[in-house]
């Protein structure tokens, strides 16, 4: 695992280890007459989205992530003591190209059980501000990246596999623990 400096270095530790693994719903309200109503559907999720799930789904099984390119750990575990957590981060560097492309997140993000596994629960785009020469930000879904000025790093969250009260696309997600990590880091001073 590639640990991060926790001082000043941290900015550039963050794009070096990235860069040195590329080389290596509820229920309806009832009508006033009549049976009661059905519960209401869930949200249609976006064709790119279930697609976007279809595809690492199998990840599920962190060995399938390994298999595909995503081993390498970029993060210890990441929370923030008032806004929930990350997990930890694993890389596909060769995807670290200054492209965004739907089906191709650098980034998967998993939470440490208790019994050691794995739990997938996001993936995250990232472009380092130097690959991106454009006066607009990256998109991916339609939705734009947004700078993370600690990391020089545009990013953009999508918590596929673990329901985010902040919101699918926020950074930090109060669903997520560190508790059964080995490494951790709070990032609420980043």
């Amino acid at each position: 695992m590639i640990s991060m400096p926790c001082a000043s270095g941290r900015v550039a530790g963050f794009t070096a280890a990235l860069l040195f693994a590329a080389g290596c719903g509820g229920e309806a309200p009832e009508e006033a007459e009549g049976p009661p109503a059905a519960e209401a559907a869930a949200p249609m999720e976006s064709a790119e989205l279930t697609a976007l799930r279809a595809r690492f789904d199998p990840f599920q099984e962190f060995a399938r992530a390994e298999e595909a390119g995503y081993g390498s750990a970029i993060t210890p575990c990441w929370y923030h003591r008032e806004n929930g957590g990350q997990g930890i981060h694993y890389g596909k560097s060769d995807l670290i190209d200054g492209t965004v492309a739907v089906m191709e997140p650098e980034l998967v993000m998993y939470e440490p059980q208790q019994d050691g596994t794995l739990q997938l629960l996001a993936v995250e785009y990232i472009v380092p501000f130097a690959q991106w020469t454009d006066s607009v930000p990256p998109m991916v879904m339609g939705e734009s990246l947004h700078r993370n000025e600690a990391l020089e790093l545009w990013v953009h969250h999508v918590w596929l596999w673990r329901e985010n009260p902040s919101g699918m696309h926020a950074d930090w997600n109060p669903n997520v623990t560190c508790e059964h990590a080995t490494e951790s880091e709070d990032r609420a001073d980043a």
